[in-house]
């Protein structure tokens, strides 16, 4: 798998630690109707089944386990740029399926209607592995296209018929093996059997592709605090995160590059001498306020 098994297996834990913390602040006392979409996302068929967001900031094992995925190992950030045409495309979902014992089989469905250029890949990641009693999710090879969506959408029987003559695979992954597929597939999530099944976690996130323009279709399952960033700034902040700090923390983030910044200046940089000056002379970039004095030592 790219996710190493120890990661995976720490990660599941987290994950359905605030899975229990957030079904306790959905039923609390004086909770409205909608507090529950603070925590979660929609999802086909919720019994026994949720669609749970994740934070960034402050998540270190999350952010250990996007590293894993996205800058230890080239292989998924290949694949990302190659069937997308480029690394401008931006995170659009992050967060994690979970099913329990006696959670019933999704219908068959797209996550997204058809159009000529793929809208969106998504990234399912197996944080324990998969087995045939735990409702592995099912692809329907090849279901993207044109021909199978207006198939699908043409009437009940011809849907019936489609999914009757498809052949389709079932994803029975090991902890930490991924499963990369076009939004457009058909797939459904399997009946997590109430005897032979166990908690199945996976975490997932998808990558929204700029060149394809018309409407997606779905909400992204993603908490709104996160900010639109793509692939290619993801992975800059996770390798910065290496450093002791947390990207994802905009305080913490400033104060690091203001400190690398005046080690830089002090030591004779003249660039670094006048972003620096720059910064006192706005009163941006984390040095409070204006300081004309400050600026002006930097700039001569």
């Amino acid at each position: 798998g790219i996710l190493s098994p120890s990661t995976a297996t720490t990660l599941r834990t987290e994950i359905l630690e605030r899975r229990s913390a957030a079904y306790a602040a959905v039923s609390s006392p004086g909770s409205d109707s909608n507090e529950w979409r603070k925590y979660f996302a929609d999802v086909l068929l919720k019994k026994e089944r949720c669609d749970l967001l994740l934070p960034l900031k402050g998540e270190f094992t999350l952010q250990t386990a996007l590293h894993e995925l996205l800058v230890s190992s080239n292989l998924l950030h290949t694949l990302l740029v190659t069937a997308l045409g480029g690394d401008d495309v931006t995170l659009y979902e992050l967060s994690a399926l979970i099913s329990e014992p006696g959670s019933p089989r999704q219908p068959v469905h797209p996550d997204n209607p058809y159009q000529d250029v793929p809208p969106l890949l998504t990234v399912f990641i197996a944080l324990q592995d998969i087995l045939p009693g735990m409702g592995p999710t099912s692809f329907l090879p090849r279901s993207h296209t044109a021909a199978t969506h207006a198939a699908y959408n043409d009437s009940v029987p011809a849907r019936d018929e489609l999914l009757q003559q498809s052949s389709s695979v079932a994803a029975l992954l090991r902890a930490g093996d991924v499963a990369l597929f076009d939004s457009r597939t058909m797939h459904c999530g399997g009946a997590n059997d109430a005897v032979e099944g166990d908690t199945r976690v996976l975490l997932y996130l998808s990558f929204r592709n700029p060149r394809a323009t018309e409407a997606i279709g779905n909400v992204g399952s993603m908490l709104p605090s996160i900010p639109s960033t793509t692939l290619r700034e993801l992975r800059a902040k996770l390798s910065r995160g290496t450093t002791g700090t947390d990207p994802f923390d905009d305080a913490q983030e400033t104060e690091s590059i203001l400190r690398s910044l005046r080690l830089a200046a002090a030591q004779g940089d003249a660039r670094s001498q006048l972003q620096l000056g720059t910064h006192y002379y706005l009163g941006e970039g984390g040095v409070g306020d204006v300081n004309p004095i400050e600026a002006v030592r930097w700039f001569e």
